[in-house]
């Protein structure tokens, strides 16, 4: 069968696009003729490259340049141009996380939702005051108006805190179908005595708030701690690139030697740091699910995590879960000092319910129950 599948934000290629990749690859082990509508100008060979992963998809890049402030505009113009190829498919599966169904005269069959995107109005943050509430609103009402639409479109989401946030803009609880993660590639042999140090990974943008791993870190150098953190990110688009320069500003404003930054690395290259450190972070906020955590939990580390979003989905305990800057300084050197080592072989085990197979399998019967 010929299947569309649109993912618009395909070359920053982060946790949210690897969601993508194994979705694709599941529709060609089954013999599915994949075609795969991005912008940004993405190529096979940085999916390999960052993913590890070889696809036979047909890639379009219907944008081949990225509008740095205006991404959800880009994904809206996208969104407008693949209707063009909308008759070459005979299912269409949007993974790009937005509804946007008045751009089909008939909208994709499959919506994943990573996050709905008009909840932001309805959230603390940029999108509620002055300039970017004015740059959100045509969004917002584009989005809005279409709605109705909805069911005509079998609506999946990537944890409950985001089908909680369907249901509250959208009046409709998705089935959730837990992104994928190939658990298999992050295990080693490391015994968990030999871990040391931290790791963080995700692509560098303000959302992803790097700049209070660093604070973080400050706080551990000035106690005289040793351990090092290693961030690791991809900074392609202008956006992560300047999100990028500023944490390299920040750092050697601090005067902080504990911070090593790995940027734009091999899998390959992030498997191997992940797999040596003793503790995974991460920092957002409101997270809608954090692949990522489940990958480092795959390679071994315990993982401190934002106390909010889909965290508490993965994280089970509440002692590695932080609300504020002291609470995660004093949790981070708790686990470094081993308050919490007890816990580390329960999380390879807790990864496995988010498994590829799980996803790909779940993926392909949803599949079958719509055509």
């Amino acid at each position: 069968m010929k299947i569309g599948v649109i993912s618009t934000y395909l070359n920053t290629l982060g946790g949210a696009e690897r969601t993508t990749i194994s979705l694709v690859e599941a529709l060609e082990n089954k013999g599915h003729d994949v075609t795969l509508y991005c912008s940004g100008g993405v190529d096979n060979e940085d999916i390999v490259r960052i993913f590890g992963k070889k696809i036979n998809a047909t890639i379009v890049n219907t944008i081949t340049f990225d509008f740095p402030l205006f991404g959800i505009y880009q994904n809206l113009i996208n969104h407008s141009l693949v209707r063009f190829y909308r008759k070459k498919n005979e299912l269409l599966i949007d993974i790009s996380g937005t509804i946007l169904p008045l751009w089909f005269g008939k909208i994709p069959e499959i919506t994943y939702c990573h996050f709905p995107v008009t909840a932001e109005l309805d959230r603390a943050g940029k999108y509620r005051h002055g300039f970017w509430r004015a740059y959100f609103l045509p969004f917002y009402g584009i989005v809005n108006s279409s709605i109705k639409n909805l069911r005509y479109t079998r609506l999946l989401a990537n944890s409950h805190f985001t089908a909680r946030w369907c249901k509250k803009v959208w009046g409709i609880y998705p089935e959730v179908v837990y992104p994928p993660v190939e658990v298999n590639k992050w295990k080693n042999d490391i015994p968990f005595d030999e871990k040391q140090d931290i790791v963080s990974v995700s692509r560098f943008s303000q959302e992803k708030n790097q700049l209070l791993q660093v604070r973080v870190m400050e706080k551990l150098q000035k106690m005289g701690r040793k351990e090092k953190l290693h961030m690791i990110g991809t900074a392609r688009t202008p956006s992560s690139k300047i999100m990028l320069n500023k944490i390299k500003i920040e750092i050697n404003k601090l005067g902080l030697k504990n911070v090593i930054i790995h940027e734009n690395i091999p899998f390959k290259r992030l498997v191997e740091i992940v797999s040596k450190a003793k503790i995974f972070v991460h920092s957002m906020k409101d997270e809608p699910f954090g692949l990522v955590i489940v990958e480092a939990m795959s390679a071994g580390c315990i993982p401190i995590v934002h106390n909010s979003g889909g965290a508490p989905e993965i994280v089970p305990f509440p002692q590695l879960r932080y609300n504020d800057i002291d609470d995660f300084t004093l949790k981070l050197v708790e686990t470094l000092d081993g308050k919490n080592d007890h816990l580390a072989p329960q999380f390879p085990e807790i990864a496995k319910k988010f498994s590829e197979e799980v996803f790909q399998k779940r993926m392909m019967e949803i599949i079958d129950e719509v055509r």
